[in-house]
């Protein structure tokens, strides 16, 4: 685990019982038990345990004497590690306790407590794993920051890619242009509901202004127009705002913004191949319909970027290459260095819509000289690079792709291009940190894809950051609720970070498909070992072993799940079972093996493995 990993013991002391020699007339004084820290030491965590990270809380009912030794102890919950579970009880032994008082004398009494076996993940500084001297630095900033939840200033505060040779502001213009908050529909819903139209053309008036001044400057109006994809609240919301403001710059383009996604979602109908008439069809008069309401908001205010966007989007998308020139010639003509209008220009020259990589390589020159005043312009500048990445992925040759993309990288923020890079990187089975990176970068700057969350999260996991994971996979399993993959992922996240009981449905998922997930019967034992369930522990265990009769962890967990529920003659065979298949030879076993050869042997004192005795109610402790 590296130096990098902190073990800490925590010990609760829970409610105790005072007892005396029975009930008095006058109620007796009594105070109850206490641990005394300073003759109390933590207890050693086993260093077979620590090396394969294992956790888990212990409780412990124990009777302290008058002496205030503890001079009896039996399990209550186990951590589901016996070696957890035993060095709890050694530590438990060794600590001396101020004795219960009644009317001043001392009087034995029970008491509870728990250990909590945790490898410990300190947000301000230490980060679970060993990530290499060099991105030591970055993870522990990138960990403080992914704990912000408001979007943009988590995106300020998240540290650049290390080694990276950005323009100065081009990561801050990014973020704000990535994350401010856009004019959004619901506002605009409010204001067509009190008949506010003056009000909210001048909202998007505004936003539209901040793209021709110097100091405030913003593209922002690309993302209000943006809001109205696909949808059918974008459709049903864009219709109204035009009906009553038919003269809108504002309203026509928001129409025309959701006809143009349409347009696209009528494209990716088609499942594969040349495209049937039907789709042909439909897209061909979403796209026109969608030109029309462009030019008409163009002819209503000519510096309407979006709309002019639009167009050679439209234009690309019909394959009219000197539409999308000439869409493009009138946009520049306003703002040469509009990152929404280049963007589309640049995919427009590409070799997916007939182009070539060399019309692209030659616009990216033609842009180079914007980027000191503009710094977006570094995320067009990447495009011709990410296409050829993306091809290189695709084909399987992620070598090629690392090659590529690595050089890119240290020249812009791109998110698509470090999540394609960090992808790479795992198929190029590179270091976990190396491909980890990439793709927390990407995720500073944009929502994750489904894949981009699921394998962030699984190599968070892999580098011992479990709670840190838990964030992406839920991401990964909210876009896809379905996925058996996300949710048992999940479900193993949650587990790693000590949630036993949110993880235990997830982990679940993966009985549906157990040919891929064959150990889950075994991981739910586990869990249910940590929920102190160890009828459901035995059960589970019972069912494994019967499929995977050569798992010695599975056999040891029958025998110590059904030693705890009370099942002797199971406990007994399994135990049985695990010491003929055990390895005899493997030092790591040897705990294991003592706790199943003392239990066949009767000897129960030494493993303190006893049923829990109420007090009865005069209140003296019963003999166990």
């Amino acid at each position: 685990m590296g130096q990098y990993l902190r073990a800490a013991c925590a010990v609760v002391f829970l409610s105790s019982l005072a007892t005396g020699p029975g009930m008095a007339q006058v109620a007796p004084v009594r105070t109850k038990a206490r641990p005394d820290p300073a003759q109390c030491p933590k207890p050693q965590w086993p260093k077979a345990a620590l090396r394969e990270g294992q956790t888990g809380a212990v409780k412990l009912q124990f009777l302290i004497g008058v002496d205030g030794k503890p001079h009896d102890a039996a399990l209550v919950r186990s951590s589901g590690h016996a070696s957890l579970d035993g060095a709890a009880l050694r530590g438990l032994r060794g600590c001396s306790f101020i004795p219960a008082t009644e009317n001043g004398k001392p009087v034995p009494a029970w008491d509870e407590t728990e250990y909590v076996w945790m490898l410990t993940q300190e947000r301000s500084g230490v980060l679970i794993g060993d990530p290499p001297r060099a991105l030591q630095a970055f993870m522990l900033k990138a960990r403080k920051a992914d704990d912000i939840t408001e979007p943009l200033e988590r995106c300020l505060a998240f540290p650049d890619y290390p080694g990276n040779a950005w323009p100065d502001g081009l990561a801050k213009a990014a973020c704000h242009f990535l994350l401010d908050a856009p004019i959004t529909r619901q506002q605009v819903a409010a204001h067509l509901a009190s008949a506010a139209l003056a009000e909210l053309e001048e909202l998007y008036r505004r936003d539209l202004e901040r793209h021709f001044t110097r100091f405030g400057f913003s593209e922002i109006i690309h993302r209000d127009i943006a809001q109205f994809d696909a949808s059918e609240d974008a459709g049903r919301l864009s219709a109204a705002w035009l009906a009553q403001a038919p003269r809108s710059p504002f309203a026509n383009a928001a129409r025309a913004a959701h006809l143009a996604a349409l347009a696209w979602k009528a494209r990716g109908g088609a499942q594969s191949g040349a495209m049937s008439s039907a789709h042909l069809q439909r897209m061909s008069q979403l796209a026109a319909q969608a030109t029309t309401l462009f030019a008409s908001a163009l002819a209503l205010e000519r510096r309407m970027l979006p709309a002019h966007a639009g167009m050679v989007d439209m234009a690309t998308l019909g394959g009219d290459k000197s539409a999308a020139d000439a869409a493009f010639a009138s946009a520049a003509a306003i703002d040469p260095a509009c990152h929404a209008v280049d963007e589309q220009h640049m995919l427009a020259l590409g070799p997916r819509w007939g182009g070539s990589m060399d019309a692209m390589d030659a616009f990216a020159r033609k842009l180079a000289p914007f980027m000191q005043e503009r710094p977006l312009v570094a995320l067009n500048l990447a495009l011709p690079a990410q296409e050829r990445g993306d091809d290189l992925f695709e084909a399987g040759d992620f070598r090629a792709a690392v090659k590529l993309l690595d050089g890119a990288a240290l020249g812009t923020p791109s998110p698509d291009l470090f999540v394609t890079l960090g992808l790479s990187r795992i198929g190029n089975q590179q270091d976990r940190w190396d491909s980890l990176v990439p793709l927390l970068v990407a995720s500073r700057f944009a929502d994750d894809s489904f894949r981009a969350a699921l394998e962030r999260g699984v190599l968070l996991l892999r580098a011992g950051a479990s709670e840190w994971a838990v964030k992406p996979l839920r991401r990964a399993h909210d876009l896809q609720p379905d996925s058996i993959q996300a949710s048992f992922t999940l479900g193993m996240g949650l587990y790693a970070a000590l949630d036993y009981k949110s993880a235990e449905p997830f982990v679940a998922t993966g009985l549906a498909d157990e040919k891929t997930y064959p150990d889950t019967r075994l991981l739910l034992g586990n869990i249910a070992m940590r929920l102190g369930e160890f009828d459901k522990a035995a059960q589970y265990s019972a069912d494994y072993v019967k499929a995977n009769p050569a798992s010695e962890g599975g056999w040891y967990l029958h025998g110590y799940a059904s030693m705890l529920a009370g099942a002797e003659q199971q406990a007994l065979a399994a135990f049985a079972t695990y010491l003929r298949i055990a390895d005899k030879q493997d030092g790591q076993n040897q705990l294991e093996r003592a706790t199943a050869q003392e239990y066949i042997a009767g000897d129960r004192s030494r493993t303190a493995v006893r049923p829990i005795v109420a007090a009865p109610a005069g209140g003296a402790p019963a003999a166990p």
